[in-house]
């Protein structure tokens, strides 16, 4: 990952560069931007993230998220060390990982060989779901946001969505927020996420990392969240026949419209996952169903999904010309 000259960096405040010095720019984004800095406390180097943010409100939403993710210590998430206010602007301070991001190593191999896929992806949803005990969603699950250490071990980053929003837009803006490629029906639609559209947007990374392709493609975001709705994803066999049946069968149930249709959380779908790999001619689908019956109720949805129930299959006018007048804030490219 290039780092850009300190020099070009704007100064932080003497408060904070009695804990903290710039060292250069790591990258920035829509969401803000991350700078390598030394803890000069610990002698470690650091992440040093200033989200982009304009009101009061989403700072402090920005802080609450930031010290719920202080209290997860996990193998498969980026640490968050501190958080705080400088100059008026908050900012997070977290692990600085060397690793290859996921999406890097799609691209590198076209798509990844099955166990491998199905891997990383419980990795990162077990780190998931030891976020969501923090009560923290992620948001923004995707290749571009997973970082891969010594080509085994997957981490977690940027919860920066997790950071700033309030409901499914950022606090007071009206802007949908996400990367539409990988966006859950109802999110779309206009219900909070829970942690089964962090499910979703599991299942959308693992159909890439086994086809090497998303699920739903058009160069038009819009028509992309679109399709989300009122569109049955296709199944992986139908890209990659050699797929086994059962993790082709649990992909499928992932990526299902109706968030109660989909396994029920972070921590099932990485154990259906675990099952479908192991002993694909040897556990049904009862098995899994059998499975699946161990896990926490759902969550009933709001009024949102009632819309999205209406709109399966027909591609309706009125909701086309809805989806148009979202502003959407695309944090990645849709793909």
């Amino acid at each position: 990952m290039p780092v850009h000259p300190a020099a070009a960096l704007p100064e932080p405040s003497p408060h904070l560069q009695q804990r903290y010095r710039l060292l250069g720019e790591l990258g920035r984004g829509a969401m803000g931007i991350v700078y390598r800095a030394l803890d000069l406390a610990s002698g470690e180097e650091v992440a040093l993230k200033f989200p982009t943010i304009d009101r009061p409100e989403v700072a402090a939403r920005c802080l609450e998220a930031a010290r719920g993710l202080a209290d997860l210590s996990h193998p498969n998430v980026v640490g968050v060390l501190d958080s705080g206010i400088d100059a008026g602007r908050p900012y997070v301070v977290m692990e600085l990982v060397q690793g290859t991001s996921l999406l890097s190593v799609l691209e590198k191999s076209g798509r990844l060989e099955v166990g491998h896929a199905v891997a990383l992806t419980c990795q990162v949803l077990e780190g998931l779901a030891a976020a969501h005990v923090c009560g923290v969603t992620h948001r923004d699950v995707k290749p571009e946001n997973v970082l891969v250490v010594d080509g085994t071990q997957a981490r977690l980053v940027d919860f920066g969505l997790a950071f700033m929003v309030r409901g499914n837009r950022i606090s007071g803006s009206g802007r949908l927020v996400g990367t539409p490629a990988y966006m859950a029906p109802e999110y779309v639609q206009g219900s909070a996420p829970d942690a089964r559209a962090d499910v979703y947007s599991v299942g959308v990374m693992l159909f890439e990392l086994l086809t090497g392709r998303v699920p739903f493609l058009s160069e038009n975001p819009m028509e992309v969240l679109t399709l989300h709705v009122v569109q049955p994803a296709p199944r992986v066999s139908a890209v990659r026949p050699d797929v086994p049946r059962l993790v082709d069968d649990v992909v499928a149930r992932t990526l299902s419209k109706n968030p109660a249709e989909r396994p029920g959380s972070a921590t099932q779908l990485a154990e259906l996952l675990r099952h479908a790999i192991a002993s694909p001619r040897a556990i049904s689908a009862r098995t899994l169903l059998e499975l699946e019956d161990d896990a926490p109720a759902p969550v009933a949805q709001g009024p949102g999904w009632v819309m999205g129930a209406l709109l399966v299959g027909a591609f309706s006018a009125a909701f086309s010309v809805a989806l148009v007048m979202t502003l959407v804030w695309v944090t990645g490219a849709a793909r």
